[in-house]
């Protein structure tokens, strides 16, 4: 195992050099001494682990070790390196070799895989835009931020990775052994991340969990983004909580890739879950938030801004079927609000997506997929 892990390791160091040499100098992000720390902290690896003692292995021997590479390959520890930035190669160009090396490595040594860190799927929040290199399919899941998972589609990879930093700037790491259980009620996934090697279960809370489930294993395991991508498809915002509808936004774009406004025909949808003040302002509610919002609205401001409460949607083809109740709040005179009696109103609105991700909407906005108020006190 040592001798073809010290094979291994020559080949990613090759490859370093060969980068090295085939690029400008101004355009080079790593000097030659970085890659020699890279193969002596390599080194260092391979001997650390190959002086455990087989006879009394215990995983708590691998921890420190997985934990020193990681940090050694996460910076270059030079001055001009920021602060909130990790430049080292392990999150900058070699992600996946030196990721797969570690992996590799450590259980070819007689690492175990540790006991999951299960999440609750509380929440589901996504970003689709086939325009953006991190949203063509970003999903948060979880409950709040320390118990919750960031996904994120590489689109040239064709399938998910792990953000470990879902604030700030995205560090994006390989995914291993992303499986779904027959009753797509769990999802369990493995990855190096923060200094150690983590297994991550999500454990369904509510039935349409598992469409959200599905999609994501189906996302992983096939090709879709591929070809050109139509300028005019619509950029969507999806929010679940506790099963139910939180949050549904789009915008919608010409064919020639230009935005439509929120004041013309053909323009997207704005729909969240809230309440109502004494004023008649609507409250917005965090997802985390343990409060449970009563309402569903809906913005409409074509011609003119003008909030509905949602009696009831749901697709018809590939549009967005929206039924208001009997009433509807709008701006006065000096901004203040005021309520208008009116017949319900049907909005359609088009949705312009992809075939996989309209059958996705059409099954999460399926069967009445929020709460209304007279219903949550039954």
């Amino acid at each position: 195992m040592k001798a073809e892990l010290l094979k291994q390791k020559q080949a990613i160091i090759k490859q370093m050099e060969a980068e090295f040499e085939a690029t400008s100098e101004e355009n080079r992000y790593f000097s030659i001494e970085n890659i020699q720390k890279c193969d002596d902290d390599l080194t260092q690896f391979i001997e650390r682990l190959s002086n455990l003692d087989r006879n009394k292995l215990s995983q708590t021997d691998f921890e420190p070790i997985i934990y020193e590479i990681c940090k050694n390959l996460a910076t270059f520890n030079q001055n001009y390196e920021e602060i909130e930035y990790l430049h080292g190669f392990l999150y900058n160009g070699y992600t996946q070799e030196l990721s797969n090396f570690i992996r590799k490595a450590i259980f070819g040594f007689g690492y175990q895989l540790p006991t999951p860190i299960s999440i609750p799927t509380k929440v589901f929040s996504l970003k689709h835009s086939p325009k953006f290199q991190f949203e063509y399919f970003s999903v948060y899941i979880g409950n709040d931020s320390k118990e919750s998972v960031s996904l994120i589609y590489n689109n040239n990879n064709q399938c998910f990775e792990y953000d470990e930093n879902p604030y700030g700037d995205c560090y994006l790491l390989p995914i291993y052994n992303f499986q779904i259980n027959s009753q797509h009620t769990e999802i369990s996934f493995e990855v190096l991340s923060e200094g150690q090697y983590k297994v991550i279960k999500l454990i369904s809370q509510h039935p349409k969990d598992a469409i959200w489930f599905k999609t994501l294993v189906y996302l992983h395991q096939n090709k879709i983004f591929t070809g050109e991508i139509p300028p005019y498809l619509s950029q969507i915002t999806l929010i679940t909580r506790l099963g139910k509808l939180y949050e549904f936004r789009s915008s919608n774009y010409t064919a020639e890739g230009e935005i439509i406004s929120m004041y013309s025909e053909g323009t997207g949808t704005n729909i969240f879950a809230g309440n109502l003040d004494e004023k008649g302002n609507a409250k917005h509610f965090s997802s985390i938030e343990e409060d449970t919002p009563q309402r569903l609205f809906l913005i409409h401001a074509v011609p003119t801004w003008k909030r509905f409460e949602v009696d009831n949607l749901y697709f018809k083809d590939n549009k967005l079927v929206v039924i208001t109740q009997s009433n509807y709040h709008f701006y006065k005179e000096e901004w203040k609000l005021d309520i208008q009696l009116s017949e319900p109103q049907t909005f359609e609105f088009p949705v312009k997506t992809l075939p996989f991700m309209l059958t996705f909407l059409q099954e999460i906005l399926a069967e009445k997929p929020f709460v209304k108020e007279e219903e949550s006190r039954n």
